[in-house]
């Protein structure tokens, strides 16, 4: 029955993502609206996977590709809530560029054992352990959603 669930929330989302972006490709918004659904279904989508057996060898990178796409979807909203309900740029473009930037090379740091260095399996658990940089992580998704 999950696995019906998730499909037919995925299906949802990734239309809605996709009917947004058609009514008006040429918006700003409607484009960024229609990345954040696919960002925000590429996340939903890796948790599944994740539970489907947490305590796997791939347990770790499924994990990292998580929080991946969680750095992802915090930098996409955050330009989408600078923008809409405009759907031209309002904000400067430097400011974006160093976002985006700083956003990119947190989005990497994701997939090394800078932010999640290894998994502790206890009582059929996961438990990933956190690497140095795990602040970092944290300090661009208190901006990203922070700031709005």
């Amino acid at each position: 029955m999950l696995n019906i669930i998730v499909i037919l929330t995925a299906i949802a989302q990734g239309l809605v993502g996709l009917f947004v972006y058609q009514k008006k490709k040429d918006s700003l918004s409607n484009i960024l609206f229609g990345v954040l659904s696919l960002g925000s279904l590429s996340w939903a989508l890796s948790n599944y996977f994740y539970t489907l057996n947490p305590t796997a060898e791939s347990a770790l990178q499924i994990i990292r590709i998580i929080m991946f796409f969680v750095v992802v979807q915090n930098s996409i909203f955050f330009m989408f809530a600078q923008i809409y309900p405009s759907s031209k740029l309002t904000i400067p473009k430097k400011r974006i560029a160093v976002f985006m930037m700083l956003s990119l090379v947190v989005a990497v740091m994701t997939l090394t054992p800078l932010v999640f260095r290894s998994v502790t399996v206890s009582d059929n658990q996961s438990n990933p352990n956190p690497g140095p940089l795990i602040p970092i992580f944290a300090l661009h998704a208190i901006y990203s959603i922070g700031t709005i």
